[in-house]
Order: C-alpha cells, then structure tokens, then sequence
C-alpha cells in the first residue's frame, strides 16, 4: 500500500514537472508556426513563379501577334525609364528577359 501511494505521488509530480516545463513553450509554438508558414509561402511562390513562367511561354506560342505587342509595349515602357541613359537594344532585350525570367 505504501509502495502504491508512492509510486503516485512520484507519477503525480513527473506530471506536475511535465506540465510547468510545457508552460513556457508558448512562444516555441508560435516561432514554429511562423517557420513553417514561411517555408509555405515560399514553396507556394516557387510554384506560383512556374506556373506562371509556364502560362507565358504558352501565350506566346498560341497568339505570337499579342505576344508581339505584348513585348512591344515592355520594351516602350522600358525606353521610357532607361531613354536618358545610353543603353543598348542587346542591353534592354536582356533586360526584359531577366525581368520575364525573374519576376
């Protein structure tokens, strides 16, 4: 019986040890979630970037006329930013492709 009334008391204060260690983990739980919705968001943006990459090299090779204008128009836009500076065409084309590549 005593043996019994031991053993209790000894499971009963492992759990109450258990307990306080856990009382302080809070704020491990919620840096553990912020890791893991960064890690989703990132492999979310990675396959939102596919996609997307994918969705434009089909675009233009179903409707190259609007794909034509389409990259008529950014390299416009483009002129207008960089037209003070001396740049050349190579340069700008290289430019609208690392931007199409990248972003």
């Amino acid at each position: 019986m005593i043996r019994t009334f031991a053993s209790r008391a000894l499971r009963a204060r492992q759990q109450t040890v258990r307990f306080y260690a856990l009382d302080g983990a809070k704020g491990f739980n919620d840096r553990e979630s912020a890791f893991e919705n960064m890690y989703f968001n990132k492999s979310d943006e990675a396959a939102l970037r596919k996609l997307l990459s994918k969705v434009k090299s089909q675009s233009q090779t179903s409707d190259p006329g609007a794909s034509m204008s389409s990259d008529a128009a950014d390299l416009a836009s483009l002129r207008a930013i960089v037209g003070k500076y001396s740049v050349s065409e190579a340069d700008m084309k290289a430019l609208l492709h690392w931007k199409h590549a990248h972003y």
